[in-house]
């Protein structure tokens, strides 16, 4: 009896202790963070000068397991009279990964076109406070999105995109910042929630950061409009995290070997429908206009205050 209470409070002190340290590890994080500057724009000009001054490279700073300090986090967008000559407010971030609540798909859904065209975003809602910035505001959600690297001027084309003929690179940022963006450049955005259990929730908030991190092995990479996306790669990531049953087909094999990606993988405007398929649907926000999305930031930025 005397071993089995003995037992018992050796196992409480150690969870109470690795609770502790895991809490102290995050705080140490966030101290390291308040002491930094709040915009890291110039920090990183001279690395950046010829580039698209929306995309950057997120710089990984430390990690301690579910925790992530990171730099280059977007949080605005300062717009031009001339569009393409529009601005970025880059930042750090300090995440707390064990307080992701959802995960979501976003389409912001390109002008002029009766293509159904789009570009899709990853979207991760979490625990209110989980995000924690230099200036002591904290954020709710984290947007991820795999892009071409462009240089400054430079407008993307999918006829070039299908030649890989830009980098490939993440760029991570705020739901306030990924409106603003999509009230500039999309005539209306989807939103798509995924129906994940909890574990596979957290593991694909790993796996998308891993990747997104990854700055090395990504400028190794190039994107391609079939191959290599915004839409196949985020489709890539969540299949590694789904159980057997639920993947997301992504490529025709011949002979088990793969030649060539599905459509439905890499059509930005089939993603509802691909989702929806698979039985990863739980619900969707249809944001259909400028109006629609000038509103939802709106009440973005007074729940953040």
């Amino acid at each position: 009896m005397h071993y089995l209470i003995l037992y018992w409070l050796c196992l409480g002190t150690s969870i109470v202790w690795g609770a502790e340290s895991y809490l102290n590890s995050g705080e140490a994080l966030i101290k390291l963070l308040e002491k930094q500057n709040y915009d890291v724009t110039e920090k990183y000009s001279r690395e950046y000068f010829n580039s698209n001054p929306l995309i950057r490279y997120p710089n990984l700073i430390a990690r301690d397991e579910n925790w992530w300090y990171l730099e280059n986090f977007r949080h605005g967008i300062v717009r031009s009279k001339k569009i393409d000559l529009s601005t970025a407010k880059w930042t750090s971030a300090v995440i707390d990964g064990r307080r992701v609540k959802s995960a979501s798909f976003l389409v912001g859904k390109f002008r002029n076109t009766s293509l159904n065209l789009g570009h899709l975003f990853s979207l991760f809602e979490f625990e209110k406070g989980a995000i924690h910035l230099p200036n002591g505001q904290k954020l709710d959600h984290l947007v991820i999105s795999f892009e071409a690297c462009r240089q400054k001027g430079e407008k993307y084309s999918m006829w070039d995109g299908a030649w890989s003929k830009y980098g490939a690179c993440y760029v991570l940022g705020s739901f306030n910042d990924v409106l603003q963006k999509s009230i500039i450049f999309y005539k209306g955005m989807d939103i798509y929630n995924l129906d994940l259990k909890a574990t596979a929730l957290k593991e694909f908030l790993r796996v998308s950061l891993e990747d997104s991190t990854n700055s090395a092995g990504l400028k190794n990479e190039y994107y391609n409009t079939v191959k290599n996306s915004c839409v196949t790669r985020q489709y890539d990531l969540l299949n590694m995290v789904l159980s057997e049953g639920r993947g997301i087909k992504t490529w025709w094999r011949l002979f088990n070997k793969p030649i060539m990606r599905t459509w439905q993988s890499f059509w930005p405007g089939h993603t509802r429908q691909t989702l929806q398929n698979q039985g990863l649907l739980k619900s969707e926000e249809v944001m259909s206009n400028r109006v629609v999305m000038q509103e939802r930031l709106k009440s973005l930025v007074n729940a953040n205050r």
